[in-house]
């Protein structure tokens, strides 16, 4: 793997599941092995399936936010379009 190399990647595993091997290895930046762990929360909304992460750079909305108003029962589909109100709904 060492010919792909770039400064500022590190080895991470495609399948977590799975041997650290050639076939199941890849260099990735911090922000993508990030969104590779396996305790990600995945949400499904509008026939497509994000990680949190994913939605949050989709939407605008800050991560706690969108995470807030799910533990709170919101519907992802609100969570993930109701524009956020100042003050209550921006703080962590």
């Amino acid at each position: 793997m060492s010919p792909t190399y770039e400064k500022g990647l590190s080895i991470d595993r495609i399948d977590n599941d799975g041997n650290y091997e050639p076939g199941n290895c890849r260099w990735a930046t911090d922000r993508e092995q990030q969104r590779n762990k396996g305790n990600n929360h995945v949400i499904e909304w509008r026939g497509e399936a994000r990680v949190l992460a994913d939605w949050v750079d989709v939407t605008g909305i800050h991560e706690s936010t969108i995470r807030r108003r799910l533990e709170r029962g919101w519907s992802v589909e609100r969570a993930l379009t109701a524009p956020p109100r100042y003050g209550r709904d921006q703080r962590v």
